[in-house]
């Protein structure tokens, strides 16, 4: 379940809730660990998270994707709505 060249990697920036903030964050996994990839997942994830603030909703973000990811991350990026 590699992802390929082609794959659409991009943060898309979230709608604004009616209250709060909301953050879309992706980790893409550490390629320069060695033993860190593992062939039956994908090389990133994604996750969206709705918190009374973004700072709130940033961490949550970056910690949900991580724990999709399965693997420890280079980078977690997070676009949030404000």
């Amino acid at each position: 379940m590699r992802s390929g060249p082609g794959a659409d990697r991009s943060v898309a920036k979230p709608l604004k809730p009616p209250q709060g903030c909301t953050c879309n964050c992706r980790a893409d996994a550490d390629d320069t660990m060695p033993g860190n990839l593992r062939l039956e997942l994908p090389l990133f994830a994604f996750a969206a998270v709705t918190a009374a603030d973004c700072a709130i909703a940033a961490t949550q973000g970056k910690r949900e994707a991580t724990r999709r990811l399965g693997m420890k991350p280079k980078h977690v990026k997070c676009r949030c709505t404000e």
